[in-house]
């Protein structure tokens, strides 16, 4: 969960710029976890799934890496949530 002021929404989603930025890459994972991307694993619920053809694994652990993708990012996170840190 990305942190937030009290009483306020986080804002992360518009920082999300700087996941990558080697400069606040670390304050970014402390701050911004599911923005970036790097939740735990025990953050995520028994209920977060990444979405699968049936019959067929999940392609989503091969995506990753548009999790942050300014033109993926809605999509990954419909398709992809676990693997998105999202849920």
């Amino acid at each position: 969960m990305d942190l937030a002021p009290p009483n306020q929404p986080s804002s992360c989603s518009q920082h999300a710029h700087y996941c990558n930025n080697s400069l606040y890459y670390e304050l970014m994972t402390k701050q911004c976890p599911k923005t970036c991307g790097r939740c735990s694993e025990n953050a995520t619920s028994s209920v977060c799934q990444d979405k699968a053809l049936p019959n067929a694994p999940s392609q989503c652990p091969d995506l990753v890496h548009l999790c942050n993708n300014p033109l993926y990012r809605d999509l990954m996170t419909q398709q992809c949530p676990k693997t998105c840190c999202r849920c």
